[in-house]
């Protein structure tokens, strides 16, 4: 990391220097420009435009790289140049105000804006801010003077891949609370009376954790009570998540993963659209930075193919550029039903709030201001992208696991199956089935045989990889793409899932039960095509029902 962290910073420092060494020839031009406009009776309109684009370059950059004064000066400019529409025609008396007024801050620039501000003056520090590699820690500590509780716990969780320390001693848990050594707490204790032993040793640890300014881990609180004055008592504390008994196993499952998943997440893919070359770098520096893919173009006429190209998750535009504004690009882009959804961010100079709202209104999603600074750009660009991830997910996704439904898992697999031709690479399917499990629903119920359904999900989730796509095609039907993988070395993946899931206890009130899965794996290129592949993965779930279930089958 901190590897990175210097090639980027350097890169940064590089593209300063760089924008920097340019200005002198920038406020050159400006001043040609704006000699070519008055030299005649009229206003040379030609260089009126060129000094109108070269001033908004320079009002949306300056600031950013350091240079406040000259963006300042080259926003009024632009202004000025956007208050005399083309084509009109002005009275002497009007040429010779706006010629007075540009000159003005012509005059400013060229007295002070060439200057950058160097240190705690500096209006925007060029400082990105890094991604923390995900660590994968799933270490749970566990207060219980039930054997049955620590029995059930350990095994269940262990199943699940979590690593467990349990203790009846309440002094080993304040010393436990006082460390960095788990990563979630779980308290299984009753209330004597009005009080409750844990809550107290959780809030005796909170104050001391604040006086050195630490944060407690995740607590989770089992306990004998579900009335509001218990509940109240245990939010005092601190304590995050209150579960009353009987306690239903895989929801604690579900809490322990929202508060230890650390499965890769795929980086958030941006596309960064601005006339301004250093700027667009700029842009996409910061987010690759903060772990992001991002590519940055400075050629509008590039846009719909780049999108095409790229499939990115948020579109960062000026809302300005030569020939074509953002207002256009989003619209066009609009008009593509496949790209209607991808949030557009348009990044400009421009303040004025009317001419930002009706950008919105025609297709855009939210506007940053320049200047931004990393923290700011970096922040809103994650906040949109995961609400775009979220609603995505909610017409991609199967409502009760997450995983992908069956639609979507067709169209992932010609996808990747494409991918593998192009790539000549080896790609696997696998197809998973609950063995009996119409039986499961008849004897426990339709709610108890979720459960059974989320577990396998979650499992499949925590066994595999970040890369591998896992989608429900329906009931107890699961599939999995696994690219760039040999079917041999997925026989052994699903072997070990198929081993940990028959070892998990489901609970219902008729009593405990576990149940098994079959699985069909099939490989590309030995079977080509996504119809072919899929044919095979089923024939071959198919003899493991066959040959009884419990085992899985190579084609």
């Amino acid at each position: 990391m901190a590897d990175e962290e210097t090639t980027v910073q350097s890169r940064l420092d590089a593209l300063r220097a760089s924008y920097g060494a340019h200005i002198p020839g920038k406020v050159a031009a400006i001043k040609s420009s704006f000699d070519a406009v008055f030299r005649g009776e009229t206003l040379d309109m030609e260089a009126f435009g060129a000094l109108r684009h070269l001033t908004h370059q320079l009002s949306g950059s300056a600031a950013t790289f350091g240079y406040p004064v000259l963006g300042k000066s080259a926003r009024e400019i632009e202004r000025l140049c956007n208050s005399t529409p083309d084509g009109e025609t002005l009275d002497s008396e009007s040429v010779l105000n706006l010629h007075r007024n540009i000159e003005k801050h012509i005059v400013a620039i060229e007295r002070d804006g060439t200057a950058p501000l160097e240190g705690k003056d500096r209006e925007t520090e060029i400082t990105p801010v890094f991604a923390a590699a995900p660590e994968n820690r799933k270490r749970i500590f566990v207060l219980t003077d039930s054997e049955e509780f620590s029995s059930r716990t350990r095994h269940e969780l262990a199943a699940f891949g979590f690593e467990v320390t349990i203790t009846l001693d309440m002094d080993v848990l304040i010393r436990a609370l006082d460390g960095d050594d788990f990563d979630v707490f779980i308290i299984d204790s009753d209330f004597s009376g009005d009080e409750h032993p844990g809550i107290a040793a959780v809030e005796r640890a909170r104050e001391r954790a604040q006086s050195r300014s630490r944060t407690l881990p995740p607590i989770v609180l089992s306990t004998d009570r579900s009335d509001l004055h218990a509940r109240i008592k245990a939010v005092r504390a601190g304590i995050e998540v209150y579960l009353s008994r009987p306690l239903d196993f895989s929801v604690l499952v579900d809490v322990l993963d929202r508060y230890t998943d650390s499965q890769d997440v795929e980086p958030y893919r941006i596309l960064v659209l601005d006339d301004e070359v250093s700027l667009a770098r700029y842009s996409e520096l910061i987010l690759q930075g903060a772990g992001m893919i991002c590519r940055a173009l400075s050629n509008p006429m590039d846009f719909l193919e780049a999108v095409e190209d790229f499939s990115p998750e948020l579109i960062l535009m000026d809302l300005y550029m030569p020939g074509i504004d953002g207002e256009e690009l989003a619209t066009a882009l609009r008009q593509n039903e496949s790209f209607a959804g991808i949030p557009i961010v348009f990044l400009s100079g421009e303040a004025d709030l009317d001419k930002q709202l009706m950008a919105l209104k025609q297709g855009g999603d939210d506007f940053l201001t320049k200047p931004v600074t990393p923290e700011y750009l970096i922040s809103s660009v994650k906040i949109r992208v995961q609400r775009f991830r979220r609603l995505r997910m909610l017409m991609a996704r199967d409502s009760m696991t997450g995983l992908y439904n069956h639609t979507t898992t067709k169209q992932l697999l010609q996808t990747e199956v494409s991918r593998a031709e192009r790539d000549r690479s080896t790609l696997v399917l696998a197809s998973l089935d609950i063995d009996h499990f119409k039986r499961v629903n008849d004897t426990y119920g339709h709610g108890v045989g979720d459960n059974v359904i989320k577990s396998l999900s979650r499992l499949l989730r925590q066994r595999l990889r970040g890369v591998d796509i896992i989608g429900r095609m329906g009931g107890e039907e699961f599939a999995v793409i696994m690219p760039d993988t040999l079917g041999i070395h997925a026989k052994g993946v699903f072997e070990d899932i198929r081993n940990s899931f028959s070892s998990i206890e489901h609970h219902a009130r008729e009593g405990n039960f576990s149940v098994t899965i079959s699985c069909g794996i099939a490989e590309f290129p030995k079977r080509a095509g996504a119809a072919a592949l899929s044919d095979a993965a089923d024939r071959a779930l198919y003899a493991a029902k066959h040959n009884g279930r419990d085992q899985v089958v190579l084609d």
